[in-house]
Protein backbone atom coordinates (compact mmCIF):
# COMPACT_ATOMS: atom_id res chain seq x y z
CA UNK A 1 0.00 0.00 0.00
CA UNK A 2 1.43 2.80 -0.95
CA UNK A 3 1.97 6.13 1.81
CA UNK A 4 -0.23 8.16 0.96
CA UNK A 5 -3.24 5.79 0.78
CA UNK A 6 -2.14 5.01 4.20
CA UNK A 7 -1.81 8.01 5.49
CA UNK A 8 -5.59 8.97 3.90
CA UNK A 9 -6.90 5.73 5.55
CA UNK A 10 -5.20 7.01 8.93
CA UNK A 11 -6.77 10.89 8.57
CA UNK A 12 -10.07 9.29 7.71
CA UNK A 13 -10.26 6.87 10.15
CA UNK A 14 -9.62 9.49 12.86
CA UNK A 15 -12.31 11.78 11.40
CA UNK A 16 -14.72 8.39 11.07
CA UNK A 17 -13.70 7.16 15.03
CA UNK A 18 -14.91 11.28 15.91
CA UNK A 19 -18.28 11.24 14.27
CA UNK A 20 -18.70 7.42 15.90
CA UNK A 21 -17.65 8.19 19.37
CA UNK A 22 -20.26 11.65 19.12
CA UNK A 23 -23.42 9.79 17.55
CA UNK A 24 -22.49 6.84 20.39
CA UNK A 25 -23.02 9.88 22.85
CA UNK A 26 -26.13 10.76 21.96
CA UNK A 27 -27.82 6.96 21.89
CA UNK A 28 -26.50 3.41 21.64
CA UNK A 29 -25.87 2.41 17.60
CA UNK A 30 -25.13 -0.96 18.07
CA UNK A 31 -25.46 -1.48 14.24
CA UNK A 32 -22.45 1.04 13.41
CA UNK A 33 -19.74 -0.43 15.61
CA UNK A 34 -20.37 -4.19 14.37
CA UNK A 35 -17.09 -5.66 13.41
CA UNK A 36 -18.83 -8.64 11.17
CA UNK A 37 -19.19 -8.31 7.27
CA UNK A 38 -20.75 -10.40 4.52
CA UNK A 39 -19.02 -11.61 2.16
CA UNK A 40 -21.09 -11.55 -1.25
CA UNK A 41 -18.42 -13.92 -2.86
CA UNK A 42 -18.52 -17.06 -0.43
CA UNK A 43 -21.91 -15.75 1.85
CA UNK A 44 -20.22 -15.86 4.74
CA UNK A 45 -20.18 -13.11 7.62
CA UNK A 46 -16.46 -12.40 8.21
CA UNK A 47 -14.28 -10.36 10.52
CA UNK A 48 -14.37 -6.92 9.06
CA UNK A 49 -10.88 -6.09 8.90
CA UNK A 50 -10.59 -9.19 6.43
CA UNK A 51 -12.76 -7.34 3.96
CA UNK A 52 -12.69 -5.45 1.24
CA UNK A 53 -14.55 -3.67 -1.35
CA UNK A 54 -13.94 -5.10 -5.20
CA UNK A 55 -15.09 -3.37 -8.34
CA UNK A 56 -17.71 -5.90 -10.15
CA UNK A 57 -20.28 -5.04 -12.62
CA UNK A 58 -20.19 -1.13 -11.97
CA UNK A 59 -20.50 -1.96 -8.49
CA UNK A 60 -18.49 -2.40 -5.23
CA UNK A 61 -19.47 -5.20 -3.00
CA UNK A 62 -17.89 -6.66 -0.11
CA UNK A 63 -15.34 -9.57 -0.36
CA UNK A 64 -13.26 -11.09 1.99
CA UNK A 65 -9.53 -11.59 1.53
CA UNK A 66 -9.53 -15.01 0.82
CA UNK A 67 -12.02 -15.27 -1.81
CA UNK A 68 -9.80 -12.20 -3.07
CA UNK A 69 -7.05 -14.27 -3.01
CA UNK A 70 -8.67 -17.90 -4.39
CA UNK A 71 -9.97 -15.62 -7.46
CA UNK A 72 -6.77 -13.02 -8.07
CA UNK A 73 -9.04 -9.84 -7.52
CA UNK A 74 -8.08 -7.13 -6.39
CA UNK A 75 -9.40 -4.48 -3.54
CA UNK A 76 -11.67 -1.06 -5.79
CA UNK A 77 -9.43 1.83 -5.56
CA UNK A 78 -12.20 4.23 -5.14
CA UNK A 79 -12.84 6.71 -1.85
CA UNK A 80 -15.50 4.37 -0.73
CA UNK A 81 -13.15 1.37 -0.66
CA UNK A 82 -10.85 3.67 1.12
CA UNK A 83 -13.43 5.05 3.40
CA UNK A 84 -14.45 1.28 4.98
CA UNK A 85 -11.21 0.83 5.84
CA UNK A 86 -11.04 3.81 7.57
CA UNK A 87 -14.25 2.96 9.37
CA UNK A 88 -12.73 -0.62 10.26
CA UNK A 89 -10.40 1.02 12.50
CA UNK A 90 -11.91 3.58 14.05
CA UNK A 91 -14.57 0.95 15.13
CA UNK A 92 -11.27 -1.11 16.53
CA UNK A 93 -10.20 2.07 18.00
CA UNK A 94 -13.64 2.75 19.80
CA UNK A 95 -13.74 -0.92 20.43
CA UNK A 96 -10.42 -0.93 22.17
CA UNK A 97 -8.63 -3.65 19.52
CA UNK A 98 -5.42 -2.65 18.25
CA UNK A 99 -4.94 -2.28 14.58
Amino acid sequence: MSRNKEELIRQLAIKIEEELRDMILKGPHPSLTSLSAFCSCCLEFRHRKNVRLVKMDGDELPICLECMEKRKWKESDSFEALEYQARTIAIMRIKGIAD
